[in-house]
């Protein structure tokens, strides 16, 4: 195996004296490349051809000075951030100011030490590697960010979904609220859900359209994703969506979305069976509520007929008591059995009144429970609301 060779830095040596470019020459070409101008228009002409990782100029040269040929590397977004030193006899502080100011990192004057040149040179490649990198962790950790809050924004949507699903009391209803997801996510589509009887195929403009259809009815409840060109289908186990034209222009988007749409499908899923579920709940508490009113009407005429019956039983026993009273005097009876006899008539009407009581208990404690039920099937029909 062929071992990678290491790149030597390439550092731009800028200076009109030939022999300053042969003693860069020699002090440096052991560890760096090395290429030599003779002047600052050169330097910017060399630059655009090829970039250096590092500049060592000097400040007093004809055609354009270093001075000038910094400002107009800073200027370029290109080289802005090329590492550039200054080499010159000027050593006072006005013009060691005057190069920092013009943009350079590092100042070296004239004559310059060997070490010293070199540590500079390392420190000036280190920095700018270090900022490289920090540029790049910044880059990267903004990146993450906005991934991190399209993501939330993107997992907002169903979360409103789910919010709002539960609201829905049918199964149009609900397909209107997916489309609404679809929207926001700037998606077309249709939509199918299994009844317990049929299919309702859905569509946010209201226009049939059998092919999609018949493709929804065949995938329902199979392949999770089921993608052909540019169409995908999200399928449940009573739903699939079809989405027309899904996007491709940013894979990771796709691929979150795709993830999206799939658990919102499963969430479609869980409200069919909670709006089933509703339904039948209602439908029992309807029947229940008519038994309810049926009982009720039942027993007030119960009511109605004890009471009737009861005036009918009263004049019956009064009329058999003054008809035993008028057959007395044909009965020959002693008055001792005439007076046993209207005892007997007269317990029998106590036990008869005895009787039509209890039977007023009974149709008291049965309206109570009827009560009891009618007030639980209206918490029951607030609380499913």
């Amino acid at each position: 195996m062929e071992e990678q060779i290491k790149t030597q830095p390439l550092i731009l040596g800028v200076d009109d004296e030939p022999l300053n470019q042969v003693i860069l020459e020699e002090l440096l070409s052991n560890e760096f490349e090395l290429i030599s101008v003779e002047n600052g228009q050169a330097c910017i002409e060399a630059v655009s051809t090829r970039k250096p990782d590092l500049i060592i100029m000097d400040v007093n040269m004809p055609v354009l000075n270093g001075l000038e040929t910094c400002r107009r590397l800073r200027q370029d977004p290109g080289c802005s951030e090329i590492p550039i030193i200054f080499v010159s006899a000027l050593a006072s502080s006005e013009e060691r100011l005057a190069g920092y100011e013009a943009g350079a990192d590092d100042y070296i004057t004239k004559p310059f030490d060997e070490d010293e040149l070199k540590a500079k040179i390392c420190i000036a490649l280190k920095n700018n590697e270090l900022k490289n990198s920090l540029r790049n962790s910044s880059q990267d950790a903004m990146q993450m960010a906005m991934m991190a809050m399209s993501s939330a924004a993107e997992f907002g949507v169903i979360l409103r979904f789910f919010q709002n699903s539960f609201t829905s009391k049918d199964f149009t209803e609900l397909g209107q609220q997916v489309f609404s997801v679809l929207d926001e996510y700037g998606l077309s589509g249709s939509l199918i859900m299994k009844q317990q009887q049929a299919h309702l195929f859905i569509t946010k403009d209201g226009l049939d359209r059998p092919l999609e259809q018949s493709v929804l009815e065949n995938l329902i409840g199979g392949q999770r994703i089921f993608e052909f060109g540019s169409r995908a289908v999200f399928n449940g186990e009573r739903a699939s969506l079809l989405i027309r034209s899904m996007p491709h222009d940013d894979g990771e988007k796709v691929g979150r979305l795709k993830d999206t749409l799939a658990v919102l499908i499963e969430g479609v899923d869980a409200r069919i069976k909670g709006i089933e579920t509703e339904q039948k709940l209602y439908r029992r508490q309807q029947e229940l509520s008519e038994v309810i009113e049926m009982a009720k009407q039942s027993l007030a005429g119960i009511d109605s007929k004890h009471k009737q019956q009861r005036i009918e039983n009263a004049q019956i026993l009064s009329d058999m008591g003054v008809d035993i009273e008028r057959s007395f005097m044909h009965l020959g009876l002693s008055e001792e059995q005439e007076k046993a006899l209207m005892e007997m008539v007269t317990d029998t009407e106590a036990k008869t009144d005895a009787l039509y009581e209890a039977g007023l208990k009974l149709d008291e404690q049965f309206g109570n429970i009827m009560l009891r039920l009618n007030s639980s099937l209206k918490e029951n029909t607030e609380t499913g609301r």
